[in-house]
């Protein structure tokens, strides 16, 4: 009975892999990236996760160990662990124009007596108005205020009024399209999300919080509405989390012990299902 117990859990899992793995495989391919490309990344990260999980303190684990916690012949094992991993992560630091956005549309003295972001002077007194350049130095102190303006300004996301004042357009940092900016942002989004996700399979780990909420037999014109609804409240609800986040931050700054960092993120995803059920 363990075993069946066992094969029903492979059973779900393997399913559960497939569908979560799908939309990835379609990214893959239409980017012209093959199923050897994928191994040769996935085959050094067995090697190197196995061997920082399952290695202790005072032992390293040998190459015929890895082996059979992987299911790589020790050849392959061998010169694996002698090799670099095909890339780094992308840095989990978020960009100085996202920090701005942030501060701009959660930082009380970037807002109105509304709350909603007040229009910014070029510089400090150059108007009544707290200028861009303050709320640049806040977000950064590597780039300068110049060149981080232009930049939002080259993405739409800011304007210049005819009255010479910064109109902030957009409430959240869009990486362009066509630089590898959206795909860093993909790699850190999805890996903490994947992260929590699994951590809240193991039944010895403080589980993440991780919900979601569904609905199906909608037609295209209540969807669109409830895309707006969610995208509204979503805003929101991020922008208090960062002011909260600023602010614990802000308070912990000189403290030896502040070596954690957190995400929190809200998606939201829509398909035919009529469409979808072709796919599978």
């Amino acid at each position: 009975m363990a075993n069946r117990t066992e094969s029903d859990e492979d059973t779900h899992l393997i399913q559960a892999l497939t569908r979560l793995l799908r939309p990835l495989v379609r990214f893959l391919l239409a980017r012209g990236f093959t199923y050897t490309r994928l191994i040769q990344i996935i085959r050094p990260l067995y090697v190197s996760i196995a061997e920082q999980q399952y290695s202790k303190s005072d032992q390293v684990l040998s190459d015929s160990r890895i082996s059979v916690l992987t299911g790589l012949a020790r050849r392959y094992v061998k010169d694996l662990r002698q090799s670099p991993l095909p890339g780094d992560p992308a840095t989990l630091k978020s960009s100085p124009s996202t920090r701005i956005i942030a501060e701009w549309v959660t930082n009380p003295q970037f807002l109105d007596e509304k709350g909603a972001p007040r229009k910014l002077s070029r510089m400090q007194g150059d108007t009544d108005a707290p200028g861009f350049e303050t709320l640049a130095n806040i977000a950064s102190n590597d780039v300068r205020p110049r060149t981080l303006l232009d930049d939002l300004i080259d993405r739409g996301m800011v304007q210049l009024t005819p009255e010479g004042m910064l109109e902030l357009l957009s409430h959240a940092y869009k990486p362009d399209k066509h630089t590898n900016e959206l795909i860093d942002y993909f790699g850190q989004h999805m890996h903490d999300h994947f992260a929590a996700a699994t951590n809240n399979l193991k039944d010895d780990s403080t589980p993440f919080f991780e919900r979601s909420a569904f609905q199906d037999r909608l037609t295209a014109e209540s969807l669109q509405l409830l895309q707006e609804f969610t995208n509204d409240r979503a805003m929101e609800m991020l922008k208090e989390v960062y002011a909260k986040a600023a602010k614990l931050a802000e308070n912990d700054q000189q403290s030896a012990e502040n070596t954690f960092r957190f995400r929190i993120g809200a998606y939201c995803y829509a398909e035919d299902e009529c469409l979808e059920d072709q796919k599978e």
